[in-house]
């Protein structure tokens, strides 16, 4: 089959998309922003492993029952198996379980391309986020001594969380594809297909704007919505800095996961409602098992990576570059609980910090890239440079106990230096990414990229885990996010995209 028959036939097998399947997946990118996964979830698991945990004697080294959530400094333990592991390092072990637990998952990335699977595999792990993400309120009254559940709720909405950004990701070329501006392009026979890739190209980056402006708006409304909550005056104890406000007691947190929650449900109900059914894929090859499938078509995607050096190096510079800013995600949400000491309203507010920030850096690297003439390659450098500063800053606190992320005036800054050139630097990654891989592969290297980047993330959390067990500074793991940081630049600056354009034409 030609590339232009099968432009013109297969895009005529499947129905135009639609205004309202077009909103209603930005609308779901706006509910699953990711809020309460990088601030209630991590502080609800804190807050109830300090209730249930214990500390150890600095003379004998037994253990004293309960840990004061307002001293922070002094180390907090829960019992896993026989060990007293830190509270700090059982976070970061449970983070490491879900993404090695997502590993296992990696075939279903090939076989999303096929039939429906892409959207049964949306709907399942929503409903598996959504439920991690409710479920918490159980525990509302819970004395700490159940904070192993919470645990596993926190990797069940791990996994749903992550496995949805993956699968939505690959469903908006299908759904910028049969737009009606690409389908009138792609049927008409007078169309040249340079005419027809570049209608294709400019309707793809609309959606995959739009659908990253959306989940930053969602972001900023939800934080929005809860810091107007979180000031509501209340009466009943206990509070956690004397605020007598309901932001300020320990139940907040709980209500905040299932607003998240809910607000998720809500606004994923109507793109499964709105998605049409000859929305799909070719049928599954005949006499395959699924499961061998999947792992088969991940082999010949790694052997295709290593004849395009130039592809490889950036792929891995990818998975080095993601495991470094999803380290400092997951440590900054340890460091915000202790240093704030759980206060929701300071995570609510430092979530508008960010939503704003994010929003507002978004426009600001657009321009500058095209006001300047940047390249991808230098854009994304810059990005990377600036939020490798974080992890630098970050160092500072292991000598120090007033700077390096020791206080909340640094937390502030840190939101808004997050925000303004985190989120930008994944436009630049997906779109260097593009730049890589040959026409007509980019959704397999795209999916494989992305599942491979946020299955093996549990290696970031892991070492970071270990080093503060065993040093007893979670600041000390600073040092291993710089050296991944400087890895990743350092691959950056060997890739050559003039030499790997020329490879793909060869």
């Amino acid at each position: 089959m030609s590339e232009k028959t099968y432009v013109g036939g297969a895009l005529d097998s499947q129905p135009w998309t639609t205004r309202r399947e077009l909103w209603s997946y930005y609308l779901y990118a706006a509910g699953n922003n990711g809020h309460t996964m990088f601030f209630f979830m991590p502080t609800v698991l804190q807050y109830l492993g300090y209730l249930g945990g214990h500390r150890l004697s600095a003379t004998t080294g037994d253990k004293q029952a309960g840990c004061d959530i307002t001293e922070t400094i002094d180390a907090c333990y829960v019992s896993i198996a026989s060990y007293s592991v830190p509270v700090s390092s059982m976070m970061l072990y449970m983070q490491a379980a879900a993404f090695f637990l997502q590993f296992l998952l990696l075939p279903l990335g090939s076989l999303g391309d096929y039939a429906r699977y892409s959207h049964r595999f949306l709907l399942f792990f929503t409903v598996l986020g959504c439920f991690g993400q409710i479920a918490p309120v159980m525990l509302i009254k819970d004395d700490g001594s159940h904070w192993y559940i919470m645990a596993m709720l926190s990797i069940l909405a791990s996994i749903g969380y992550s496995s949805t950004l993956i699968f939505y990701a690959a469903i908006y070329p299908n759904i910028s594809d049969h737009l009606p501006a690409v389908k009138h392009t792609a049927t008409n026979l007078a169309s040249t297909m340079d005419q027809i890739q570049l209608v294709k190209e400019r309707a793809r980056k609309q959606v995959s704007s739009f659908s990253v402006m959306c989940s930053s708006m969602g972001f900023l409304f939800v934080s929005v919505l809860l810091f107007g909550i979180s000031n509501i005056p209340w009466s009943h104890g206990p509070f956690l800095t004397g605020g007598y406000t309901l932001g300020d007691t320990p139940m907040y947190n709980f209500i905040g996961t299932v607003v998240c929650g809910g607000i998720w449900v809500l606004l994923a109900i109507p793109y499964f409602l709105a998605s049409p059914r000859g929305r799909r894929g070719p049928p599954f090859p005949a006499n395959q098992s699924h499961w061998m499938f999947g792992w088969k078509s991940i082999g010949l995607a790694i052997r295709d990576s290593r004849q395009h050096r130039h592809l490889f190096l950036y792929m891995l510079a990818n998975f080095t570059f993601s495991e470094a800013i999803g380290t400092i995600d997951q440590m900054m949400s340890i460091i915000q609980g202790e240093v704030t000491h759980f206060s929701t309203q300071h995570t609510i507010v430092m979530g508008i910090l960010y939503g704003s920030a994010s929003i507002t850096g978004c426009f600001c690297s657009l321009w500058v890239s095209r006001r300047f003439k940047l390249a991808t390659k230098t854009s994304l450098l810059i990005h990377l440079v600036a939020t490798a500063m974080i992890s630098l800053w970050g160092c500072m606190g292991i000598f120090s106990s007033n700077v390096g992320f020791r206080s909340t005036t640094e937390l502030w800054f840190f939101s808004a230096w997050a925000g303004f050139f985190c989120n930008p630097l994944w436009a630049w990654q997906q779109t260097m990414l593009a730049e890589l891989v040959q026409k007509g592969r980019e959704n397999m290297y795209f999916s494989l990229c992305g599942l491979i980047t946020r299955a093996c993330s549990w290696v970031g959390p892991l070492i970071i885990g270990v080093i503060a067990q065993k040093t007893g500074n979670l600041w000390f793991g600073w040092i291993f996010d710089v050296v991944l940081f400087v890895i990743a630049i350092t691959l950056l600056c060997i890739i050559d995209t003039k030499d790997a354009a020329g490879a793909m034409k060869e």
